[in-house]
């Protein structure tokens, strides 16, 4: 800082060199000394070292100038001292949240340096954390506490998480060493449940969709662990919530649990197979719960591994062919003369060398004109058998024909 020292008497402006001028703080007897004159205008130059100073603050600096033959005078300035620049985590400042999951250690470190070099303070006279623990907007417990200094401006916390409940804590940091500027922060820190991480199996699951079968049992499994650190999880209460109904799993070791859903669990499909919803809830103290959804896909009622509805579609299918087949061939049957169908009995009777039946057989011609015009020669009191030299005791018995029937005629 420069000081002019002028001569003003009779309004005039005149320099002063070879002056005596000192400076002093008031209030600091320890801090003294002379300004050094700096060129030939009256111009003095004030160097001081703040490190003389008993740290940063405000002071009231007294500077008297004195010549031989001159009027002395004093003048006072304001001098503020500031604190030298510093760092945390190089930043003036930390405000962050960290989530740490329920039984995990986790220890906070801050690096107090000075700014403009990158030094670390190390031995700061002020090295204190102070916490409190909220619960659902609740403040439940506090506490302060001592930070650890590792040396070169390093400074740790370990604020033992992995024995702290689930709940969230503000933790402020504070660092000060003397003509530095202390630096500090705050850390939300929550303390979370922990999570599961579930594997369904590719043998039963795909892309989270089971397969079950109506009128038949279905089980299957599904593995259990930690998210974090991948451990078997043994303990956990699994159930599956299907069709309204819940259904309990059963730990089977190394984090397996499994189970069966008998077939009257299983809802009847008879046309095709339907897709239903379905819930896998996992729960234990200190976890977030978390519901898995899948897809129980139901198939068909089976009949010899087969789908039923399938299976008697082509049941009756084969049965309307027959039956069609079958009615097909009796109406080509009706159809064919009863004389070709008789002609057709004896031709198989006689390649089978057996008798043929009387049934089969057509009467004389001479009988046929008795069946057909006997009656009407009796009317007339003759006999047409005697006419035709039958006798009555041999005559076959006709067979029943139409008119239509063809045979002897």
């Amino acid at each position: 800082m420069d000081v002019t020292y002028t001569d003003v008497s009779f309004g005039g402006s005149n320099p002063i060199n070879d002056a005596t001028v000192r400076y002093s703080v008031i209030g600091v007897p320890s801090v003294f000394g002379s300004l050094n004159p700096y060129g030939a205008n009256g111009r003095y130059q004030l160097l001081l070292d703040t490190t003389d100073f008993l740290g940063s603050d405000s002071y009231t600096l007294q500077i008297t100038a004195n010549k031989q033959n001159y009027q002395g005078n004093n003048i006072y300035i304001g001098v503020t001292i500031l604190a030298i620049k510093s760092l945390i985590n190089n930043t003036v400042g930390i405000y962050k949240t960290i989530n740490v999951a329920y039984n995990d250690a986790q220890t906070f470190y801050f690096n107090y340096i000075i700014e403009s070099s990158g030094i670390g303070l190390s031995q700061a006279d002020i090295l204190t954390y102070e916490w409190t623990e909220d619960i659902s907007g609740t403040i439940v417990d506090s506490g302060t506490g001592l930070l650890n200094d590792l040396g070169d401006g390093l400074y740790s916390l370990d604020f033992n998480t992995e024995t702290r409940e689930i709940a969230t804590y503000t933790i402020i940091i504070n660092l000060e060493k003397e003509n530095y500027a202390p630096r500090g922060g705050i850390i939300i820190l929550n303390i979370n449940p922990r999570e599961f991480e579930v594997l369904l199996p590719s043998e039963y699951f795909v892309n989270n969709i089971v397969k079950g079968t109506s009128g038949e049992d279905l089980t299957f499994t599904i593995d259990i662990s930690d998210y974090l650190n991948g451990s078997y999880i043994t303990d956990s209460q699994v159930f599956l919530t299907f069709e309204k109904n819940q259904y309990p799993f059963i730990s089977l070791g190394n984090g397996t649990y499994k189970i069966t859903l008998i077939k009257d669990d299983i809802p009847y499909i008879f046309w095709s197979p339907e897709p239903r919803s379905a819930v896998i809830t996992i729960s234990k103290p200190n976890y977030e719960t978390l519901n898995v959804p899948i897809t129980v896909n139901v198939d068909m009622v089976q009949i010899f591994g087969f789908p039923m509805f399938y299976f008697l579609i082509i049941v009756i299918g084969v049965a309307a062919v027959v039956g069609s087949l079958v009615t097909y061939r009796a109406i080509q049957r009706a159809k064919i003369p009863t004389f070709v169908k008789r002609a057709k009995e004896i031709s198989k009777n006689i390649k089978s060398r057996k008798s043929i039946s009387d049934s089969l057989l057509y009467p004389s011609k001479q009988e046929y004109m008795v069946k057909k015009f006997g009656d009407k020669w009796n009317m007339l009191g003759l006999s047409l058998e005697d006419v035709l030299g039958l006798e009555s005791k041999k005559k076959k018995k006709l067979p029943q024909m139409g008119e239509s029937e063809g045979g002897a005629m």
